[in-house]
């Protein structure tokens, strides 16, 4: 939606700009500022799942501005899953990996872009 990039264009570069409504990840801007504190997203949540709220994690406890914004989009189905039928059947293996991984960096107060990660790659590699 053109309008929805017009406002997002408006977004400060020492901000976390999001959704207002879930997912929060569907249209998002991530600030020039936020990425040089922060970091890129974590390459180690793969295929899919946890590194948003990883991201989000990072981001808060850096001190920055995240914003919502009140957008049209509307995400119908994860596009990753849609675009492939063979991840519908193995999601719950990869869910529970990345959502041990996060668990993990949360306990241990990781607030990295974390490592990307051949093992986990292949672990979870969604076309054997």
């Amino acid at each position: 939606m053109p309008k929805d990039l017009e406002q997002l264009a408006t977004a400060r570069t020492d901000e976390l700009t999001l959704m207002t409504t879930e997912p929060f990840f569907q249209l998002f801007s991530v600030g020039e500022e936020v990425v040089r504190h922060v970091g890129l997203f974590d390459e180690s949540y793969y295929p899919a799942h946890y590194q948003d709220i990883d991201y989000l994690r990072r981001v808060s406890h850096n001190g920055f501005h995240v914003k919502h914004m009140d957008l049209g989009v509307k995400q119908d189905e994860s596009a990753v899953i849609r675009a492939n039928e063979v991840a519908r059947g193995i999601i719950t293996k990869v869910d529970e990996d990345n959502r041990d991984y996060y668990q993990m960096k949360t306990r241990s107060n990781d607030y990295s872009a974390g490592h990307w990660s051949l093992t986990r790659r292949r672990r979870n590699e969604w076309l054997r």
